[in-house]
């Protein structure tokens, strides 16, 4: 198991790619996100993770990154976007209203895309109660 952290317009994963080859891990929980995202995924697939049965997980990928990606990179990836909508505590559903409120009855991410930063109270998102 390992953790590593890169600056956001990070591109260059040979390092990184190499250990995790080098490891055997079965399993790679990604948190890069674009535009590191991308070559990530490439390097990964390159060296042959997917193709020895890696599997990767990604909590944010959505819809639209796929347009971004080759299919065969991405293949089988395991996300969670819809797993934050099952939290039922007054804060949460306070917030999910409040973010659903621009576009009632629209539960898909791609269509909220850019809307949330202009919800009210938005910025209490990452806010510890």
């Amino acid at each position: 198991m390992g953790e590593e952290y890169f600056p956001l317009d990070h591109t260059e994963y040979t390092r990184i790619v190499a250990d995790i080859m080098a490891s055997g891990a079965e399993v790679v929980f990604n948190t890069i996100v674009p535009p590191g995202l991308t070559p990530f995924l490439a390097q990964l697939h390159d060296a042959g993770f997917l193709a020895r049965g890696g599997q990767l997980v990604c909590t944010y990928f959505d819809e639209n990154f796929l347009t971004l990606v080759p299919a065969e990179h991405v293949e089988g990836l395991y996300g969670c976007l819809d797993y934050y909508r099952e939290v039922r505590d007054p804060f949460s559903v306070e917030l999910l209203n409040r973010y659903d409120a621009p576009v009632p009855g629209q539960r898909d991410v791609h269509r909220r895309v850019g809307v949330l930063g202009h919800v009210p109270g938005a910025q209490d998102v990452g806010r510890q109660r």
